[in-house]
């Protein structure tokens, strides 16, 4: 899915949400997030890749991480 903002979303979808294993890519192309989604935030395995400039790699279990924002707050188990 293509957001009017630019932001694309790929993969699994329930109820106009991602759920799932999916993907998100900012549209700036600066934050990837991938792994697995609940009602569209990040929950579950995953990963965060560029959050704090190219190179930077978050990976393990997350707890609801927004997908629509840049600067987010994140919990990683």
């Amino acid at each position: 899915m293509l957001y009017g903002n630019g932001d694309i979303c790929e993969g699994q979808w329930r109820d106009g949400k991602p759920n799932g294993n999916g993907l998100f890519l900012h549209a700036g192309g600066v934050v990837i997030r991938e792994g697995e989604f609940r009602d569209g935030l990040l929950h579950g395995k995953g990963k965060i890749l560029g959050c704090n400039g190219p190179g930077t790699i978050y990976q393990g279990d997350f707890q609801k991480v927004r997908s629509s924002a840049v600067d987010v707050l994140y919990t990683i188990l």
